[in-house]
């Protein structure tokens, strides 16, 4: 689901800043589609979790410290989950540039931390 969400981000994303911010279809749409890409990483870290037999988390932030150990890169999880809670709490007032650069990352982050996923899987499937 996550690479599926991302392709469409990718796909729908214009190279502009002012193109973005002038198509609220297409922000509606990139914005639906981050957060759900975003959950669904935080889902698999909860699930690791639960993998490897670890303390559950008190917090959200605990979730990634928990993780540390087997994940590389637990710092752009995080800034994606901060990402995410800007969408989802800030409502009417968000800022389409700050979407756009964050959209922009959350391309190019995204992809490491699959790969991570599946190399963490991959280590741990025997």
């Amino acid at each position: 689901m996550i690479e599926q969400k991302m392709a469409e981000i990718k796909d729908w994303c214009p190279k502009e800043k002012e193109q973005y911010i002038s198509d609220k279809k297409v922000q509606a749409a990139i914005e639906r589609n981050i957060q759900v890409a975003i959950q669904a990483i935080l889902d698999i870290c909860i699930q690791f979790i639960k993998l490897f037999k670890l303390d559950p988390p008190t917090s959200d932030e605990n979730i990634l410290d928990s993780l540390s150990n087997y994940l590389m890169h637990t710092e752009k999880i995080l800034e994606l989950k901060k990402f995410r809670n800007f969408l989802v709490h800030i409502y009417g007032n968000i800022n389409s540039g700050i979407v756009f650069e964050n959209t922009i990352q959350m391309i190019k982050d995204v992809p490491i931390i699959v790969a991570d996923f599946k190399i963490l899987l991959e280590k741990n499937a025997h």
